[in-house]
């Protein structure tokens, strides 16, 4: 696939500005080329929000919901415009034009398109872009351009029929071209690994724990949710076999274990958030050595020697950051230390049954990092930026890392710059 058409259908999968659409029912195509036209053409008019209605409902599904919450946030922080919208983009010019389509079948379910000649149009005018006021300043008198030149290498991009409907998939879309530069078959194997979820969203994460504690791949997989990753699940006989032999052989110098669990829940606009409680211990064993995880506090032991740090105001540093970040910047971390959002795995229900959303899970822990920062934070930070690289780079002299993760697991975000 060619980087830049890859690069707009990430735009449309990363989840960094869209908002929510339900599918209608004239969503989809009738053929494999018509969806992923459907995309280049929705793409080429700036309308990344029909791109999403061209990609697998799974994927759509998983991304969405929680991308339109992201975008508020940046609206809200001021770096996109409070009327910002994926529907209109403007400031970017992507164009496909004059190009063939080449379809294969791989099964009755699963096609690989390929785009063929024509040209490709690129620009960029940083004047429209959809930034907030602040950031409009500081693009102001940045250079504009437009290139159009042939469209060389190979863009190949899945389709997968829904329900008599066909739709481009991200998903089987990396993974065709990874096969294809490995030189392997693009057919999905037999023997897929089938969903198998839970009754409970709690059921899900711990089904996840377990899964994690025996190193056991395939029931991993088994309890993601079966939508978004359709894709890793139909491929999994060509890698699940080496991976899980790769897993068993330090499986008897490895312990992973999770201890007093403590679960709640609390839905949210991706699904059903389930968070673990303060009581919840994670602890790693290995040769030589131990780690332990539990209420906000690391402990490392290796070669006799024992470390351990605890997240927030009294950690050393939490304690080395605030001496010498620049004052204003230092309020902020300090507050980002107090706060204790709520942040876990996000589970969805599909068919009855209860899965873990790796995506939702990321975008939630997204909303909720950028949802801890003010306007004003923003402007602050970019103002004190040689003050803060000044002072991360004392801590990585001193020999200090900063990231230590505070409050219950698996909460990340507080008390990390």
């Amino acid at each position: 696939m060619s980087g830049a058409l890859f690069g707009a259908v990430a735009v449309v999968g990363a989840g960094t500005g869209l908002s929510y659409i339900v599918a209608s029912a004239g969503s989809g195509a009738g053929t494999p080329a018509g969806a992923v036209q459907a995309m280049v053409d929705a793409i080429g008019q700036g309308d990344f929000l029909g791109a999403l209605d061209d990609l697998a409902p799974g994927e759509r599904n998983a991304l969405a919901p929680g991308a339109q919450d992201i975008v508020s946030q940046l609206s809200r922080l001021g770096i996109l415009s409070p009327d910002a919208t994926l529907g209109d983009v403007t400031g970017l010019d992507f164009q496909l034009e004059g190009y063939g389509t080449v379809t294969r079948q791989l099964t009755p379910t699963l096609a690989s398109v390929t785009l063929t000649g024509g040209s490709r149009t690129e620009g960029i005018d940083p004047a429209k872009l959809p930034l907030g006021q602040y950031f409009r300043g500081l693009v102001a008198g940045a250079p504009s351009g437009q290139a159009t030149t042939p469209q060389r290498g190979t863009t190949r991009l899945a389709a997968v029929e829904v329900s008599g409907r066909w739709y481009v998939s991200l998903g089987y879309s990396v993974a065709l071209a990874a096969l294809s530069a490995a030189g392997r078959s693009q057919v999905p194997p037999p023997g897929g690994v089938q969903a198998v979820g839970a009754t409970t969203p709690q059921g899900a994460v711990q089904a996840l724990l377990s899964s994690v504690s025996n190193l056991d791949l395939s029931a991993l997989l088994a309890d993601l949710d079966p939508g978004e990753m359709a894709a890793l699940d139909a491929y999994a006989p060509d890698f699940l076999p080496h991976a899980q032999a790769a897993l068993d052989s330090v499986r008897a110098k490895v312990s992973i274990t999770f201890s007093d669990v403590q679960m709640t829940t609390e839905p949210v606009v991706t699904g059903t958030l389930v968070s673990l409680g303060p009581s919840t211990r994670l602890t790693v064993r290995i040769p030589g050595g131990e780690v332990e995880y539990a209420g906000g506090c690391l402990t490392e032991v290796h070669a006799g020697a024992t470390r351990h740090e605890c997240a927030g105001a009294g950690g050393q540093v939490q304690k080395a950051l605030l001496a010498d970040l620049p004052p204003p910047v230092a309020v902020i971390y300090q507050r980002l230390i107090d706060s204790h959002p709520a942040t876990g795995l996000v589970t969805t229900e599909v068919g009855g049954r209860w899965y873990v959303s790796p995506t939702r899970t990321y975008l939630q822990v997204l909303d909720t990092a950028l949802s801890e920062f003010e306007p004003s934070d923003v402007k602050t930070i970019i103002a004190n930026a040689s003050g803060i690289g000044a002072a991360l780079g004392k801590l990585a002299q001193q020999g200090l890392r900063p990231g230590l993760p505070s409050g219950p697991l698996p909460q990340v975000g507080n008390g990390v710059l």
